[in-house]
């Protein structure tokens, strides 16, 4: 007996970015980062093998946007990594200018969240290129890159009054937060 499951669709998703609404508005492709479960050697006379190991390493994510004839969403972008430069504690960067970004997969007739994904404690390392050109005359995009601390992924339930809730995941596997 084959199992028959609908297939995810690439543009069923919506973006969540509190501190910077107004990319988040045009944002048009998000690629979610890998995960790499890291592996320990352990040697033996004749053969090491490897195990797995105890720490989990993220990729980044990346995103890809339309520039607004404003260019606002570029400009929201660009002041958040000009001031997270700048000269103040990591405790006060995490404070005023990290963000947590949530990803909201969508069902594929687009009416409801299947799941939340949430990167904590994003903040920007990239901002990609603006390329100008008189030959062209469409619509014009960039992308920028951040980087978080971990990620959780929870699920939407619907009970029966037709209300969502979300069961979360993240109890036993969300690292300790280095800056409690």
């Amino acid at each position: 007996m084959a199992i028959v499951a609908n297939t995810l669709k690439e543009n069923s998703f919506e973006i969540q970015m509190p501190n910077t609404p107004i990319l988040a508005s045009v944002v048009t492709s998000v690629d979610i980062a890998g995960t790499t479960l890291n592996e320990t050697e352990l040697p033996y006379t004749q053969l090491d093998v490897n195990v797995p190991g105890e720490k989990l390493t993220y990729g980044k994510l990346d995103l890809m946007f339309l520039m607004d004839e404003n260019m606002d969403a570029y400009m929201e972008a660009y002041n958040t990594m000009v001031a997270t430069a700048g000269p103040t504690s990591l405790e006060e960067k995490r404070k005023q200018y990290f963000q947590d970004v949530t990803i909201a997969v969508l069902n594929n007739s687009k009416s409801a969240a299947v799941r939340y994904i949430t990167f904590v404690d994003c903040w920007f390392t990239f901002l990609g290129n603006i390329s100008f050109d008189h030959a062209g005359g469409g619509s014009m995009n960039s992308s920028a890159t951040l980087s978080f601390s971990y990620f959780t992924v929870s699920d939407t339930v619907s009970d029966t009054t037709g209300f969502n809730f979300i069961a979360n995941y993240e109890t036993d596997t969300t690292p300790a937060d280095p800056f409690v």
